[in-house]
């Protein structure tokens, strides 16, 4: 017997279909979600760009992140919404190897950002009077638009081998598309596809999580001398600042970078 290829060229999301009683619900429930991500990410974006004392690196790589954020949930919730609204469960092939694509292409610049601005942090907080000179805004943009250009290109064989692969099924057990699903309902073998995307996920997530611990060990190190000659108030105030965290709440409160704490 032959093998039988999927020739309707279109998946089913059988996780659609398991919320067709409640649709409505979770279409309210998801456009809230995308509409406060939306909201508040659009928020904080205007801030860093209508105010002129924001124009400096780490609101910039805060920009990124929530424009990133917006990338990433885009790629999903309209699609999710339209499918509730209008019941339709269907996919096509291109558009579930995009929908794949574009989730694997966020994740990989999430991380990517989330290096970066530790590498800002720890070069504020190291060598606070070169900041200005080390680290300028076209510094952030360029390593910004490097990263993406390397995610793009580090990520491109995952869709084209996927798309290449001869489809056997059309059900995929989940409200959107993932590389995963599509090699599944694959009908011959996959080992090359398993092996590029293990190996690619594996050592970027391995490489960006040492540069993101060297520079926030180094910023350990720098806390610790620091609370030698000040009081642990100060101490603690300095290294929230040079936090993730600390990041997104000086946007608000337009608290010194850490750069200039270190400096004082």
């Amino acid at each position: 017997m032959g093998i039988e290829f999927n020739i309707s060229k279109n998946f089913v999301l059988l996780g659609i279909e398991e919320m067709e009683r409640f649709k409505y619900l979770y279409c309210l429930l998801f456009f809230l979600i995308y509409f406060f991500i939306l909201l508040f990410s659009c928020t904080i974006i205007s801030v860093v760009l209508l105010d002129e004392s924001l124009h400096g690196p780490m609101y910039t790589l805060i920009a990124i992140l929530l424009l990133n954020g917006i990338f990433g949930s885009s790629s999903i919730f309209p699609k999710l919404i339209t499918d509730l609204l209008l019941s339709s469960k269907e996919i096509s092939h291109v558009g579930c190897v995009a929908q794949a694509y574009t989730i694997i292409l966020f994740a990989f610049c999430e991380i990517s950002t989330f290096t970066i601005m530790a590498h800002d942090t720890y070069i504020a907080v190291g060598h606070p009077l070169r900041y200005p000179t080390l680290m300028t805004n076209s510094v952030a943009l360029k390593l910004i638009m490097g990263s993406l250009i390397f995610n793009i290109i580090l990520m491109l064989p995952i869709p084209i081998l996927s798309a290449r692969l001869p489809i056997c099924g059309s059900r995929i057990s989940g409200i959107f598309c993932d590389n995963p699903s599509i090699l599944v309902l694959s009908c011959v073998d996959v080992s090359l596809n398993k092996l590029y995307g293990n190996v690619t996920l594996v050592g970027y997530i391995s490489v960006m999580a040492l540069l993101i611990a060297h520079s926030y060990l180094r910023i350990c190190l720098i806390c610790l001398k620091i609370s030698k000659d000040a009081s642990p108030a100060s101490c603690r105030e300095f290294c929230v600042s040079a936090s993730p965290l600390g990041y997104l709440g000086n946007v608000f409160i337009k608290s010194p970078h850490p750069t200039q704490e270190a400096a004082l």
